[in-house]
């Protein structure tokens, strides 16, 4: 079956961006910028015990494998961000061409790098529904197993946000004339590149 997923998980449906739109209301340049980066969506399959073999996590009882295909490679990640209010966790197959790559939305976006399409494999590897996703979110976005998801995920945020203000003042710096304020800005910079973890 598709990416190395059981058969059992293949259920092939087209979800018309139309009724994404109005369910989700979706308006304006978001929904613009959707319909110009955006072919089509395809649900291709769904993770639940009804599916395979595995109980319900607590907090995750499926999760689905989504095909969206692209009008072109380049792609603004608040795509998936507005896909992510659906409210399913949900694995992204971002695909163009023969090329696709895999997205999941956890605190913020996690996507691998293109690869051929014949070469993408997800592998379910937990006792539950949870376990699996948790893994998913790990593989897709090259983190570590060796500390808590959530703790895994927090710290991914954080440092993201970290580093948003670092771009910020860097910018700030490359632009200041003046020696007193660049020497502030630069003082700024070093304690956030302290705090990235």
């Amino acid at each position: 079956m598709m990416y190395g997923l059981p058969p059992s998980t293949s259920i092939r449906k087209a979800i018309p961006k139309d009724a994404f739109f109005s369910s989700k209301n979706i308006m304006g340049k978001e929904k613009e910028r959707f319909d110009t980066q955006v072919h089509r969506l395809t649900v291709l399959g769904l993770i639940n015990p009804d599916t395979v073999n595995l109980k319900a996590a607590s907090d995750i009882k499926t999760i689905y494998i989504m095909e969206v295909q692209l009008n072109e490679p380049d792609y603004d990640e608040r795509i998936l961000v507005s896909l992510d209010r659906l409210g399913h966790k949900t694995v992204y197959v971002m695909s163009y061409q023969e090329r696709c790559r895999l997205a999941v939305v956890e605190g913020t976006v996690f996507q691998t790098k293109w690869i051929k399409e014949g070469e993408v494999k997800l592998e379910m590897v937990g006792l539950n529904i949870g376990e699996v996703w948790a893994n998913f979110v790990r593989s897709i976005g090259n983190l570590t197993g060796e500390e808590d998801f959530e703790e895994t995920i927090e710290r991914t945020v954080r440092n993201e946000q970290i580093q948003k203000q670092i771009d910020l003042l860097e910018k700030k710096l490359s632009k200041e004339k003046q020696n007193h304020v660049q020497r502030e800005l630069f003082a700024q910079i070093q304690e956030l590149k302290k705090k990235l973890e």
